[in-house]
Parts: C-alpha cells; structure tokens; sequence
C-alpha cells in the first residue's frame, strides 16, 4: 500500500500520486493490529479536509494577509501629527512651536493633501503593492485610496514639504546681509595729553579733554 503524507489517505501500490494534493505518495509498511480498527478512507478524506482548512494564510513577500475584510475606511491623522512624524519633532516641541509661528507653511501643505486626498494608504510608509495591496503594520489588505490615522508619509515625498519655507529663509538671510549697512571703521588714535597720556583721534578731542579737566 501507499499513503500520502500530507492528506494521509491509503492508495494502491499502483498509485503515483494523490488525488487531492497531487503529492508522490510513500510506500506504507502495513501493520497488522487486531486491538485497532483500520481507519477507513471516509475518515481519512474528513480529517484531510480539516488540515486543508487550516492551510498557511496567502502571504505577501513574508507578510501574513489578515483575514479581517479589507480596510478601506477614511480616517486620516491631523496635520500635526503626520508633520511630527515626518520630521522627528515630539508632539510637545512642535506644539510650542506652532505657537512661535514656525512650520505653518509645511503643516498647511499637509492639510491641503490631505483634504485633497491626495494623502492616502497608497503614499504612506506602510503601503506595500507586492502581491496584493497590504498595509504592513495592520497586517491587512487595505484599499490604496484608504487612509487611518497611523499614516505615516513615505520619505521619498518629504522634500516637497517646507520647500517655500527654506527658500523664503534663505532669501531673507541674503537680503539681510545685503542690506546692513557696514560699520565705519574708527579713525585711529594719534594724539596725546600731555597731561594724563590719554589718546585721542584728533587734536580737537584733546582741547576740550584739557578744557574738562580745569
């Protein structure tokens, strides 16, 4: 007799192959066991279904695919949130901040995207498209137009944001130094008192020097 080893379902030794799972069949010593009933191949058929039952989860480049239906809400995280994650920036720093007036323009960017839809699963850190659409950190398939509030923007596309707010800072450093104006550099001391040694630019400063001291 043979046997499969994976459905272990009994054939004839003129067997190849099983039926369900198509796998090369073993030969199967048999032993004799008069205390035991011979399973049955009714039984062995039910038993294989079960295992097939509890077959490996689709898996997407090492990615177990969750069985829960498929994500596909819009929940989006707040502008903030996306921008501190983005640049590193814990929530309580970039809070004091903000009220300093910095990042506005980088933050309102973000909030454009995202009332656009143009922030979506599809341009988060999360989002594989390999075998199917999957979010690696729910471990679900997920709709590439769905968003939840773990996004997180992939780095690739943070150089579009704050792009204005260097340049703007950059232009402003430049006009700056163009504009101050330069120092006038002090004309040097050459005369003396005569009466205390103290130096002064012109003789006029030692006249009236002298005039204060009577």
């Amino acid at each position: 007799m043979k046997m499969c080893n994976k459905c272990e379902v009994t054939y004839p030794d003129t067997n190849l192959f099983c039926k369900k799972c198509h796998s090369l069949l073993q030969l199967q010593k048999v032993v004799r066991d008069n205390s035991k009933p011979k399973k049955n191949v009714e039984e062995a058929t039910s038993r294989s279904q079960k295992k097939k039952n509890n077959i490996d989860k689709p898996i997407s480049r090492g990615i177990d695919v969750s069985e829960n239906p498929i994500y596909d809400d819009w929940e989006p995280p707040a502008p903030n949130t996306v921008y501190s994650k983005m640049k590193n920036i814990p929530y309580g720093v970039l809070k004091y901040n903000l009220s300093k007036g910095l990042y506005t323009n980088g933050i309102r960017q973000i909030e454009s995207n995202i009332n656009k839809r143009t922030y979506s699963c599809n341009r988060c850190s999360y989002y594989t498209n390999f075998d199917s659409e999957v979010c690696t950190l729910k471990k679900t398939r997920v709709i590439a137009k769905a968003v939840c509030k773990s996004f997180e923007l992939k780095p690739d596309l943070w150089d579009n944001i704050d792009s204005t707010t260097e340049q703007r800072r950059q232009n402003a450093e430049k006009n700056d130094k163009e504009e101050k104006p330069k120092k006038r550099k002090k004309a040097p001391k050459k005369f003396k008192c005569e009466i205390c040694d103290k130096m002064f630019s012109s003789q006029n400063g030692v006249n009236c020097h002298q005039t204060a001291m009577h």
